[in-house]
């Protein structure tokens, strides 16, 4: 008999035996609680590292935003201010004026006259265009070697004054900063136009070549108003014609002497003494142009047209011809007439008519006519007062005594051409020569350093003159020196100091101090130095 256990249905809870299979399952599986997590543990959050994107981005735009203006700012504000630096600064010089010594007039302006700076009316563009025309023209605007210029092309202040012989056109270029001088004057030339502003006639292309004549002249003292033109307009196109001087290629230089002859045409029927000395200057100025494209008959037409408004005349080559054939068969020369000298010039007209009678002398020497350049130069020493100390300068005598300086530097330089002349002609030179470095001693005392009273419009006339000073100077005691030198008994000591103060006169005009910067004419005085030095040593041995 089988015993059962009673016990066996015991097993599992009373209240769970209606339960099912699955529900009896489920409640045997341990029950899971949520454990809160650590703040050690770091939690992912995929929006957050969009929005940091998108910060960042924000940030980066606002960053360039606020650069850019700051950039855009301060490039605008430097932009203005450099311009209205050169407009209150170097372009302050007043032009056109009317003081008694003409010092005002001979200042080359920008337009705005006896005022000084730029001329309002041409407007915003024209304006910066004539500082930015300033900026080229005095601080350059890159290695020449970048021009984009033909052949022709020469350094202007440099074959100016030496001439144009031995010249590669292939390698001489011209200052790219005159190029773009030009090119920012013409749009300003442009915009004066646009604005109606009026302009000097233009010049018949059928015009014989030459100064205007009589019919010209009296044609415009019947409208003179009227064909003068606006005085900006005129300063403009004197400082176009400027630039192309400067460059100095066969083309610039026809093109600014036919703007110099639109000027000179419009304005060449004024009386007063500060236009006349404006007109002879202008005439000076297309004289050594066409002197320059090697038109010298053209040239001297021009000076002695310029002359001619005082009274003078200059030699005819027939008489310089009869005398050099006269010299030729061992007659003396006879002396080229004088002509009658005007009584008393004012100061600007007798400044005009000293340089066009230096130049005129000088391009007659260059080319073998000595006793006509000569007769030039003793007709020019005559013109000037007898020489005399020049004393201090003060602010109230500065342009007096600026032109008094003026005139014994010319004094100084036309006594050395005269000494040059007159050794051309067998005669001796040593005593002129030496008054001419005497005299340029003189002169250099007074304007080395510039004194300080020389301001606004004296300054750029006193700044020439110095550098004049100093250029006639080391040249008067370079040819005392050469002088002295071919004498049967020379006295070298002396001729040595001579040479070596015109090296020293070369290297301060120059102002530099590495040998091999201070220019041709220092070297040509070293080697002079050197070989008397060298003489000297033979002697002493």
């Amino acid at each position: 008999m089988r015993v059962s256990r009673p016990l066996a249905s015991l097993r599992h809870p009373i209240h769970s035996r209606g339960l099912s299979t699955t529900a009896r399952y489920a409640q045997r599986v341990p029950v899971r609680t949520e454990v809160p997590l650590s703040r050690n543990i770091p939690q992912v959050d995929y929006l957050g590292g969009t929005a940091a994107v998108a910060s960042l981005a924000m940030r980066l735009v606002k960053i360039l935003v606020v650069g850019g203006v700051t950039v855009v700012g301060v490039g605008t504000v430097a932009f203005e201010g450099l311009h209205q630096y050169i407009e209150t600064g170097p372009l302050s010089i007043p032009s056109r004026g009317n003081d008694e010594y003409g010092w005002e007039d001979e200042v080359q302006g920008w337009t705005g006259g006896p005022k000084g700076g730029t001329d309002p009316r041409l407007g915003w563009k024209a304006r910066h265009a004539i500082r930015a025309a300033w900026m080229c023209q005095s601080w350059g605007a890159g290695d020449a070697s970048v021009s984009s210029g033909r052949q022709g092309f020469f350094e202007p202040d440099y074959f100016a004054v030496r001439g144009m012989i031995g010249v590669d056109p292939t390698i001489v270029r011209p200052d790219r900063g005159y190029e773009m001088a030009n090119a920012f004057l013409t749009a300003a030339l442009d915009a004066a136009r646009a604005k109606g502003l009026v302009f000097p006639p233009a010049l018949s292309v059928l015009r014989t070549p030459g100064p205007p004549t009589s019919q010209s002249a009296s044609a415009g003292h019947s409208n003179t108003s009227a064909t003068q033109g606006d005085p900006a307009v005129v300063d403009l196109l004197l400082l176009k014609a400027g630039a192309l001087e400067r460059m100095g290629s066969s083309d610039s230089l026809s093109h600014a002497k036919e703007i110099y002859e639109q000027v000179v045409s419009a304005i060449h029927s004024d009386a007063d003494p500060i236009h006349e000395a404006r007109i002879m200057r202008l005439a000076g100025k297309v004289g050594s142009l066409c002197a320059r494209m090697g038109d010298g008959d053209e040239a001297l037409a021009w000076w002695g047209w310029g002359l001619s408004r005082v009274g003078l005349e200059l030699p005819s080559k027939t008489t310089e011809v009869k005398a050099e054939l006269r010299s030729w068969f061992g007659k003396s020369p006879a002396p080229v007439e004088q002509p009658t000298l005007p009584t008393s010039l004012p100061p600007p007209i007798l400044r005009a008519t000293i340089s066009l009678l230096t130049t005129a002398s000088t391009h007659l020497a260059t080319r073998s006519h000595i006793a006509a350049a000569s007769s030039l130069q003793t007709t020019a020493l005559a013109l000037l007062p007898a020489p005399r100390p020049i004393p201090r300068a003060d602010p109230s005598t500065a342009g007096m005594i600026l032109h008094h300086t003026w005139l014994e530097q010319r004094s100084a330089l036309l006594t050395l051409h005269l000494a040059s002349t007159t050794y051309a002609q067998g005669r001796p030179a040593v005593n002129l020569a030496t008054i001419a470095s005497a005299r340029a001693d003189q002169v250099l005392e007074a304007i080395e350093p510039l004194p300080r009273v020389y301001t606004r419009a004296l300054k750029p006339a006193s700044q020439l003159l110095r550098r004049d000073a100093l250029l006639t100077a080391a040249e008067a005691s370079y040819t005392r020196a050469l002088l002295l030198e071919r004498q049967p008994e020379p006295p070298l000591e002396l001729i040595a100091e001579c040479f070596e103060r015109s090296m020293t006169l070369s290297a301060l005009e120059s102002g530099k101090t590495e040998a091999k910067a201070m220019g041709s004419e220092w070297e040509k005085y070293y080697e002079s130095f050197a070989r008397v030095k060298e003489k000297l040593g033979q002697s002493v041995e």
